[in-house]
């Protein structure tokens, strides 16, 4: 979730907390603050393909899918490596 946060503010250049749509949903509570950074940045990303391409567009959906699999997946790293790197 982290890389694909990451690349969507690099896209971008702002920063997710400032985010039209991240903000609009609020909370300062740490224990669902990351759910709705998520559901920010998954609309966020709808805007990539047309901002950076196709290829930037796939590497941020790919992280920003996958979130918590790298603890049940060994296999991962290799896809990272693969589908963002």
């Amino acid at each position: 979730l982290n890389l694909g946060i990451m690349l969507l503010e690099l896209c971008f250049g702002i920063a997710i907390e400032n985010n039209e749509t991240r903000r609009k949903l609020g909370s300062s509570d740490p224990a669902i603050s990351v759910y709705l950074d998520l559901a920010a940045a998954l609309e966020w990303n709808e805007s990539v393909l047309e901002e950076a391409g196709p290829k930037y567009a796939a590497a941020v959906k790919w992280c920003l899918e996958r979130v918590g699999q790298a603890s049940r997946d060994s296999s991962w790293r290799n896809q990272l490596l693969h589908d963002v790197v």
